[in-house]
């Protein structure tokens, strides 16, 4: 019974830490990107092309053969969720890469703790 509290005790620090990093993330984010609630409406051409790629994409046309950029079609599949997301503004692009960087922050801070708690 006690080994269940301590895992039941791990998935809450883990989830605390993992909101914790979300909120940074966000905020950091917030004011960092063009796409962010802060900046509505301005956005970068490249944001532009990779949202018209996407969109060409779902209506169906064929990746480099109606429609091409120098990016593979992974970066398209982003901004099809994004799309999904939200379809008229950039916003989705925020959350997926608000999404990302909490991820990234959560394995580094795990990996950074494992190192801390091994020494």
């Amino acid at each position: 019974m006690e080994h269940f509290n301590i895992n039941k005790e791990k998935k809450s620090n883990n989830l605390l830490l993992f909101a914790s990093l979300f909120s940074i993330a966000f905020i950091i984010l917030s004011f960092g990107m063009n796409e962010s609630y802060l900046y509505a409406g301005f956005s970068t051409h490249d944001s532009a092309w990779y949202m018209l790629c996407a969109k060409a994409w779902l209506a169906g046309l064929q990746p480099y053969v109606d429609f091409s950029d120098s990016k593979g079609p992974l970066l398209w599949v982003f901004f099809m969720i994004a799309h999904k997301i939200h379809a008229y503004s950039f916003i989705g692009v925020f959350w997926i890469v608000t999404l990302l960087y909490t991820f990234a922050f959560f394995i580094k801070t795990k990996t950074l703790y494992l190192k801390f708690l091994s020494s």
